[in-house]
């Protein structure tokens, strides 16, 4: 998140996750037009730009572009890297993916902030269930593109 500086706070879509803070601040992409979600996702920083997408989903955001829109971002963002420093390819990739998800958990924990002991477990179940039902289709479906370009682009 560093690379995206300070950001406001994404309205939240899910009530049940609306409670707790999150520690992690992203811009509220329900506030920008979706021509200029798609201005941004064809700049020059698609990885910028997949951060700006992605990490609402964390704040029960729907997703603002196709998938297959994402899709093309991370295949951009393969390219560049790999053209960049091929021998580095995959560890920076490994390391760039570890830091959005790490981002994003990081949102998800903020949301355990303050829930007294004995709601917690209940707490975390209902993250989890989230997590699992709302971002994990997303994250493994931009995933899967990644593992497969990756052979066609050596």
């Amino acid at each position: 998140m560093h690379r995206l500086g300070n950001l406001a706070y994404l309205p939240n879509y899910a009530p049940s996750l609306n409670t707790g803070t999150s520690s992690t601040t992203l811009v509220p992409t329900s506030s920008i037009p979706a021509p200029s979600l798609v201005a941004a996702a064809s700049g020059d920083n698609p990885w910028g730009a997949l951060h700006v997408l992605v990490l609402p989903l964390f704040n029960g955001e729907p997703l603002r572009i196709p998938i297959e829109d994402l899709n093309q971002l991370v295949k951009r963002h393969i390219q560049s890297v790999v053209s960049n420093s091929p021998a580095r390819a995959i560890a920076t990739l490994e390391s760039e993916t570890s830091e959005l998800i790490g981002s994003g958990m990081d949102t998800l924990n903020g949301k355990l902030a303050g829930v007294e002991e004995d709601k917690l477990v209940g707490r975390v179940v209902e993250l989890w269930g989230f997590f699992w039902d709302q971002v994990l289709p997303y994250v493994e479906g931009v995933r899967i593109l990644w593992c497969y370009s990756l052979p066609h682009i050596y």
